[in-house]
């Protein structure tokens, strides 16, 4: 079953007043005779506190992050998840869910021309991610279950959280499962697409979308979850370290240690059996 034989809907979200990318977009989709459907997106900025209170679910996102979402962040997720409602509400088999500002060639395409590829048990396949260090480092997957697609790329199960909701594939099963986890939010959109506990998980290895860095000048929500994130560590007392925390920074020996025993946890997360997905 190729795209055309599918009629695959395609999802791009898009901020009224970001004009610019919606005009990329749009050309960019229509260059490989994409047919899309633009969706306004959530301002979080925009959001009342009643409209806060109603989705937040009190205190358990500082109990989950240990600091506060940021409104884009929570604009961001509103907006996946209207597009989750859209799904079960209108029966959707599957459709793919872009942002606009990211950019993508004929990879994609190979990717979506034979949906029929991908396991039995998918529920959503990250076609754009990227590991917690930062965007431009990649997403480790299981060394297990690895399937070859048409492209050459490789389809994986993430070993690690894998960030990034630039573009996706979700069916309707999988919209029903991030629904009714998000009746209260509890941290960012992509701690829950990117998290096979959440729902069963692939990821296309490498990537075939990727940020488009003249249009992601702010990068969604980067600059206010560092902003947040340094507001956390200035909060943090050291006399509440461990005794041998305390000696490692002492000696000097803290991010060896530190970066030794990531790694270490990071290889059996690739290596360990996988657990088969419901």
């Amino acid at each position: 079953m190729t795209l055309a034989d599918q009629k695959l809907p395609i999802f791009i979200i898009n901020l009224k007043a970001s004009v610019e990318r919606r005009e990329a977009m749009a050309e960019l989709c229509a260059k490989y005779n994409l047919s899309v459907t633009f969706l306004e997106a959530t301002d979080g900025r925009l959001l009342s506190q009643e409209d806060l209170d109603r989705v937040l679910g009190k205190g358990s996102v500082k109990n989950t992050l240990s600091r506060d979402l940021s409104l884009s962040e929570l604009g961001c997720l509103l907006s996946h998840k209207a597009i989750y409602q859209k799904v079960v509400d209108n029966e959707l088999g599957v459709c793919l869910i872009l942002e606009d500002d990211i950019e993508f060639g004929e990879d994609l395409l190979h990717v979506l021309d034979d949906i029929s590829m991908l396991p039995s048990d998918w529920e959503l396949v990250l076609l754009g991610h990227h590991a917690s260090e930062s965007r431009i480092s990649k997403t480790k997957g299981s060394l297990w279950g690895r399937k070859t697609l048409l492209n050459d790329a490789k389809l994986v199960r993430p070993s690690e959280l894998a960030q990034g909701t630039y573009g996706y594939l979700i069916n309707k099963r999988g919209a029903s499962k991030l629904l009714a986890e998000l009746e209260l939010i509890a941290k960012p959109i992509d701690h829950y697409t990117g998290d096979s506990s959440y729902i069963n998980l692939y990821a296309v290895i490498p990537p075939v979308i990727e940020v488009h860095e003249d249009l992601s000048d702010n990068y969604h929500s980067m600059e206010d979850r560092k902003q947040l994130q340094a507001e956390k560590v200035a909060l943090i007392d050291p006399a509440s370290f461990s005794w041998y925390k305390k000696a490692a920074i002492k000696f000097g020996m803290y991010q060896l240690i530190h970066k030794t025993l990531a790694f270490i946890r990071a290889l059996w997360q690739q290596v360990k059996p996988l657990k088969k997905y419901d």
